[in-house]
C-alpha cells in the first residue's frame, strides 16, 4: 500500500478508532471501577487492612477490564492469534533480552535525570509521582499485583489484543503504535521513556517468539528487579547487598549487549517491507476520535503528576 486515497484513510481511521476506543474504555473503566471497589470495600470491611489495600482494588478492577478486551476480541482470537508460540527462545537468549531491558532502563534513568533537572529549573518535580508508581511492594497483595497481575493484564491487552489487531497494517506500525499507547497509559511523563522502550522490546518478543516469553520477561522485571533483588540486598550486611545487585544487573547488561550485537541486523527486518507507510498510519491512528481522547487524557494525567518543589 504505497499511497492511500480518501476512502482508504476513512476506513483505516474507523478501524483504528475501534482499537483506541477499547483502550480508552479500559482506561476510564479501570479508574472508575477502582474507586467504586474502594468505596464498597471500605463500607463492607471498614477496619480490615487486608481488604482495604489499594492493590486489592487494582487486582479486581484490572481483571474485570481485561475481560472486556477478551469479549471484544473473543476467546478464539486469543487462542489462535495471540497464544501460539512462533519460535522457541533459549534460556541464554531470554537472559540477553533481560539485559536489553536493563540497558533501556539505564538509558531511561539518564533521560529522567535530565527531565527532572529541567523541571526543577522551573520549580517543579516528577519525583513524587515516579516514587508512587515505582516504589517496591509493601504488602502481599501489592506484590501479587505488580509482580504477576499487572504484567499479565498489560501483556494480554497491549502485546495481545492491540498488537495483533494492528499487525495486519504492518509489523513496524503495530509495534510502534502499541508501544506508544502502552507508554501513554502509564500517565506519568517520567515513566514514558522506559515504558516506550519496554513496549518495543516486549512487542518484538511477542511477535517473533511468543506472548508467553514477553509475559515471562515482564514478570521477571517487575518481580525480580523491582521487588526480590532489592529485598534480598536489604537483608545483606553493609554494602554487600548493593554489590550483589550491581553484579547481577551488570552481567545482564553484558548479555544484552552481546545479544544486540548478534541480532542488530535482523531486528529491522521485521518491518522494512512496510516501513514507508508507518508515519501515515501512526498519524491516522492517533488522530482518530478515540485516539485523540485517549492521548489527551494521558497527557492530562501526566501534567497532574508534576508537583511543585
Amino acid at each position: 500500500m504505497v499511497c492511500m486515497d480518501r476512502f482508504q484513510k476513512q476506513w483505516i481511521r474507523r478501524e483504528f478508532n475501534k482499537t483506541n476506543g477499547m483502550i480508552f474504555l479500559y482506561k476510564i473503566l479501570f479508574s472508575q471501577l477502582t474507586i467504586f471497589i474502594m468505596m464498597t470495600m471500605y463500607r463492607l470491611f471498614p477496619a480490615d487492612e487486608n481488604f482495604n489495600d489499594g492493590a486489592v482494588w487494582y487486582l479486581i478492577s484490572g481483571f474485570l477490564c481485561l475481560g472486556i478486551f477478551v469479549m471484544w476480541r473473543r476467546p478464539s482470537f486469543f487462542r489462535t492469534q495471540i497464544f501460539p508460540v512462533h519460535s522457541h527462545m533459549s534460556p541464554g537468549k531470554f537472559l540477553g533480552f533481560f539485559g536489553i531491558f536493563m540497558i533501556a532502563q539505564n538509558a531511561s534513568s539518564v533521560l529522567y535525570v535530565l527531565m527532572e533537572m529541567g523541571a526543577q529549573h522551573f520549580g517543579f518535580t516528577f519525583a513524587r509521582s515516579l516514587e508512587a508508581a515505582t516504589g517496591g511492594s509493601v504488602t502481599i497483595s501489592m506484590l501479587l499485583y505488580s509482580g504477576f497481575a499487572a504484567p499479565l493484564i498489560e501483556e494480554f491487552i497491549f502485546r495481545g489484543a492491540v498488537l495483533k489487531t494492528l499487525e495486519p497494517f504492518g509489523k513496524w506500525f503495530a509495534l510502534l503504535a502499541s508501544s506508544l499507547a502502552f507508554a501513554l497509559m502509564h500517565g506519568n511523563f517520567a515513566q514514558i521513556p522506559f515504558a516506550m522502550a519496554a513496549g518495543l522490546i516486549l512487542g518484538y518478543i511477542a511477535m517473533e517468539y511468543s506472548i508467553w516469553y514477553s509475559l515471562l520477561l515482564h514478570i521477571s522485571n517487575n518481580l525480580i528487579l523491582g521487588d526480590m533483588l532489592p529485598w534480598l540486598a536489604g537483608l545483606m550486611p553493609q554494602n554487600s547487598g548493593n554489590i550483589l545487585y550491581n553484579v547481577i544487573t551488570n552481567l545482564l547488561v553484558i548479555l544484552g549487549i552481546v545479544l544486540l550485537l548478534r541480532k542488530y541486523r535482523s531486528i529491522p527486518g521485521i518491518c522494512s517491507s512496510e516501513s514507508h507507510n508507518t508515519g501515515k498510519l501512526l498519524f491516522l491512528y492517533f488522530t482518530s476520535i478515540f485516539g485523540i481522547l485517549f492521548t489527551l487524557s494521558c497527557i492530562w494525567n501526566g501534567f497532574a503528576g508534576i508537583s511543585p518543589l
